[in-house]
């Protein structure tokens, strides 16, 4: 059933399925000692411990990278969005069924001479359904674009929520403590110093700071642009409305204007 044999036309060592050399090859050794398997060969690595199943190892010295592990589609007709790389990782669940908990996976989104662009996606199971959670296009990179109720989250040195996108409730904090945001924006801080500020570097034409609009044409006092808060947020100090109306509550404008 199965043959080993020199195929001196190519100097290659072959182990093969068959009565005669050239017949279904499994795995070839050739005359530089590369090892190939296939065409049709699938390789199972079966570990009974926890040591490592596979090692690739590069003894080279100089300062290339090694080593190197690459994952070759040899397609004879590529096109735009195939699949050309995947790597699994696989658990069965307690009903004993085989789950693919996460997955990495490559795309090329343009196989175009000379304007090739390529995709890389990262997906794991979420309440039974595979689920994107980081995708690398060729004009963006997304988080969460399945829209999953999945929260992203930045650690500083003293903070574990620096940065917190709130998925389930579409708000963002930055460095609030709880982790939990309670506007579409939220900045916190504890310092004895400016804690937000925004410079315009432009040296030269017009010159902008901040601007705060509404969609809607809301000319009263029941809304407004701005909103000074004293006394851990229990005292307002100075309000510009949405008609316009400034008010203070000192009525002290101080000597550059009193308009």
């Amino acid at each position: 059933d199965f043959y080993i044999g020199l195929d001196d036309s190519t100097d290659d060592l072959v182990i093969g399925k068959g009565s005669a050399l050239g017949t279904t090859q499994a795995i070839a050794i050739d005359e530089n000692m590369d090892v190939s398997i296939g065409p049709t060969s699938n390789v199972t690595i079966t570990n009974d411990d926890n040591s490592n199943t596979l090692r690739l190892i590069s003894t080279d010295a100089d300062a290339s990278v090694g080593p190197v592990l690459m994952l070759y589609r040899n397609s004879s007709s590529p096109a735009d969005h195939d699949l050309i790389g995947n790597i699994s990782f696989v658990g069965t669940n307690d009903n004993s069924q085989d789950i693919v908990y996460s997955q990495i996976y490559s795309s090329p989104k343009d196989v175009s001479d000379g304007t090739e662009d390529g995709g890389f996606y990262i997906d794991t199971m979420l309440a039974g359904t595979n689920t994107s959670r980081m995708g690398m296009s060729s004009s963006v990179t997304a988080f969460n674009d399945d829209s999953a109720d999945i929260d992203f989250r930045v650690e500083s040195s003293n903070n574990a929520n620096m940065l917190k996108v709130d998925a389930g409730n579409d708000r963002v904090g930055i460095g609030v403590s709880s982790g939990n945001p309670s506007y579409s924006f939220h900045h916190a801080a504890t310092a004895n110093n400016i804690i937000a500020l925004h410079h315009n570097e432009a040296s030269s034409g017009n010159v902008f700071g901040m601007q705060i609009d509404f969609t809607s044409t809301v000319n009263d006092t029941g809304s407004y642009f701005f909103r000074c808060v004293g006394n851990d947020r229990a005292t307002v100090r100075a309000v510009i409305f949405a008609n316009g109306d400034f008010d203070s509550a000192t009525n002290s404008y101080g000597a550059t204007s009193d308009e």
